[in-house]
């Protein structure tokens, strides 16, 4: 994971974050594409950051996040009478 926060700091000028940004990210931060670029060329990532952030962050995430809402939304549907194809 490569984290390019562009509107870093109008972001944290107007909402803010609960802890620096670069402590709570668990992979290299770039600020230009050049950066971005050299990051993956040199493959500079910490796979157990990347595990354990995903394990506090996507707790409930199953991977299927999209189908499960469509699928939601339908059955929503269905119960008001509406059907879609």
């Amino acid at each position: 994971m490569i984290f390019y926060p562009y509107d870093l700091e109008s972001y944290q000028a107007t909402r803010g974050l609960w802890e620096p940004y670069d402590q709570l990210v668990p992979g290299p931060i770039a600020c230009t594409t050049a950066e971005i670029i050299d990051l993956i060329k040199t493959g500079s990532f910490d796979a157990g950051s990347i595990e354990a952030f995903s394990r506090t962050w996507n707790t409930y995430s199953a991977g299927h996040s999209s189908r499960d809402l469509v699928q939601y939304l339908r059955e929503q549907d269905e119960k008001k009478g509406r059907m879609y194809g």
